[in-house]
């Protein structure tokens, strides 16, 4: 399963709503007006006068939250949606990255939907940990036996509760079967996005606290 043009437009919607302001700007924006927040530089001239005030993790995050704004709005075509569904989710995750790394270590707690995003990137992102299926013969195979293996978000978090041995004893279940993979939902994608928003109020909060 991949996404098509009316769940981007969905998507689109719901990260302008869930992660940007009234104003449209990304939600990290408001650390700027947060004296305290780590990573602050003042940019001086040759005559020590301030030019310029820049927060490299308020900007890492709003360029992501861009990034993922004209991505939703790029594709023009199903087939468009469909070669960028997985890029899109990798994008997530470089959210993801780029949030946890700006947030205290004491304070940042995983939610699940979070860790929803962290397996499905690394699924896509080190297909050699996964490599026990015959994925591009599913659409050909759709009806096999033995029956096809779906991969899910719910079958990611299985995988990722399980220790090197019991993964080599899976992938050897596993061995020569054909899987479907069923992409995250819009509501688990929605979900992440309540999380990140909820990261980067607990970020700005703190940034508030130590000005």
């Amino acid at each position: 399963m991949t996404y098509g043009l009316k769940e981007f437009s969905e998507l689109h919607k719901l990260l302008k709503e869930k992660l940007t302001d009234e104003r449209g700007d990304p939600l990290s924006c408001r650390l700027y007006e947060c004296a305290g927040a780590r990573g602050s530089i003042d940019l001086v001239d040759e005559n020590g006068c301030k030019i310029d005030h820049h927060i490299a993790e308020a900007c890492n995050i709003a360029g992501q939250i861009k990034s993922l704004s004209r991505l939703l709005s790029l594709p023009r075509s199903h087939v468009a949606c469909a070669d960028l569904s997985e890029v899109f989710l990798i994008y997530l995750d470089v959210l993801r990255t780029h949030i946890r790394a700006a947030s205290a270590s004491d304070r940042y707690q995983e939610s699940e939907a979070d860790a929803v995003i962290r397996r499905w990137a690394g699924f896509l992102k080190h297909p050699c940990d996964y490599v026990f299926a015959h994925k591009c013969l599913f659409r050909d195979y759709p009806d096999t036996d033995p029956p096809t293996i779906t991969i899910t978000s719910s079958f990611l978090k299985e995988w990722d509760g399980l220790n090197g041995t019991q993964k080599d004893k899976k992938k050897a279940e596993l061995a020569n079967r054909i899987v479907a993979v069923q992409l995250p939902t819009i509501d688990e994608l929605s979900s992440f996005f309540d999380a990140c928003a909820s990261h980067l109020t607990a970020l700005v909060d703190a940034a508030r606290r130590a000005t």
